[in-house]
């Protein structure tokens, strides 16, 4: 059994590129496509699979139900990053990890990490006033 993923774009967001690249204060949904043994996780294949973790360097980690993280459009999970969890981050190029846990208890991560780059927020004007 082999899981591999690759960062996507979709929806209102801009390129792929901005998921690769996220600003310091950003609060961002992550859409992450998994494979299975080559082939796109799909509603089938949704229904094994209990919860999905996401890590991104060492300093966030999200654990979530599949069900909740999956969205319909994308064929895609969403990793929710919080801005709290950018804000807290030093910025610099981050792996991004990702694995599944089955119903039943099996655990299947990726074979090879994406990266993410973590910019500087330039301005904390907005940030503080929200």
């Amino acid at each position: 059994m082999a899981l591999s993923t690759t960062l996507t774009s979709g929806g209102s967001a801009a390129s792929e590129a901005t998921y690769k690249t996220i600003k310091q204060g950003d609060a961002v949904y992550i859409p992450v496509t998994l494979y299975f043994n080559g082939d796109a996780i799909d509603d089938e294949t949704l229904l094994l699979i209990d919860k999905v973790e996401f890590m991104l360097g060492k300093c966030v980690r999200k654990l979530v139900d599949a069900a909740e993280a999956w969205n319909d459009t994308l064929g895609a999970f969403l990793c929710p990053l919080l801005q709290a969890d950018t804000l807290r981050m030093i910025p610099g190029l981050y792996d991004f990890d990702c694995r599944v846990m089955f119903y039943g208890g099996g655990v299947l991560g990726v074979r090879q990490k994406e990266k993410i780059r973590l910019v500087d927020a330039n301005s904390w004007e907005v940030i503080h006033s929200a």
